[in-house]
């Protein structure tokens, strides 16, 4: 089951963020976060890949264009609270899994 998640990013000047931004209107696709990285503000803040972007500082972004919300995100400056969707089906499938199976034979040809 989804929920919405108000996030609160801050940051000096010219610190990265820390997560990929996919999709927009533009695509077909939701605006959706398709990485956080580790150790990053993004990350320390909450955000998860798979997070589904809904809002930026309230204003609704969810029929944006790609560089319209990414104008967006910029604009709102360095301290700005985003509203995502969590717990969708993308959410779940694009979370890093803690067990990663390993082959035991590489698969030959027959």
């Amino acid at each position: 089951m989804s929920h919405s998640v108000n996030l609160k990013l801050s940051r000096f000047e010219r610190q990265p963020w820390g997560f990929r931004l996919h999709g927009g209107t533009d695509f077909g696709t939701p605006l959706l976060i398709q990485k956080v990285n580790l150790s990053s503000l993004s990350e320390a803040a909450g955000l998860q890949a798979g997070d589904l972007l809904l809002a930026v500082n309230g204003q609704d972004v969810q029929n944006c264009k790609h560089k319209e919300a990414q104008d967006t995100i910029v604009r709102a400056g360095n301290n700005f609270e985003i509203t995502v969707q969590r717990g969708g089906v993308l959410n779940q499938a694009l979370r890093p899994s803690s067990q990663t199976p390993v082959p035991q034979k590489p698969i030959q040809p027959p």
